[in-house]
């Protein structure tokens, strides 16, 4: 089993997010850490990480904003060797499995339009979609791809935030 460390995954999360602002329009971008909970964390080794960014529309006359985000995490890829088949167990594949998230979620923020420092409280609608897909290659003269069998999860979510 890997082990991770904490004081990277500090600085990871210690890192800033990035603003941008124009005209009526918003965007931002950030780091996120997913620390796997429960049986999800026995059969996982590392924290995810991740990136995410949104878009959002802000008129200057009123103080709320509309929005999407999306983001991407890995929680890391595995590498194993498996046999092709249960009857013959002297042939075997690499099998490739790769653990990733994404979310999208529609926001709805009230925060005020001046400022340098702006709380607000926001809200989100959308989705969480655990993807893991797992690949056999061959070895050899005529080494190729199996195809892959991938796994979908798809968890939908609504939540609150105030900042």
């Amino acid at each position: 089993m890997k082990r991770f460390t904490i004081p990277p995954l500090l600085i990871l999360t210690a890192l800033p997010s990035v603003s941008l602002v124009g005209q009526e329009f918003t965007g931002a971008a950030s780091f996120f850490v997913g620390l796997p909970q429960g049986q999800f964390k026995d059969n996982v080794d590392n924290p995810g990480l991740g990136l995410t960014a949104n878009i959002g529309y802000a008129p200057r006359k009123y103080p709320f904003m509309v929005g999407l985000e999306f983001g991407f995490m890995n929680y890391g890829t595995e590498r194993r060797r498996e046999p092709f088949s249960t009857t013959i167990s002297d042939v075997t594949v690499e099998v490739e499995t790769a653990n990733n998230f994404a979310l999208g979620h529609l926001l709805a923020r009230l925060q005020p339009n001046s400022g340098s420092i702006r709380q607000y409280v926001e809200g989100a609608v959308g989705f969480h979609h655990f993807l893991q897909t797992r690949q056999s290659k061959t070895r050899g003269v005529n080494a190729r791809k199996l195809p892959a069998r991938p796994t979908l999860t798809t968890l939908r979510s609504a939540s609150v935030a105030v900042s």
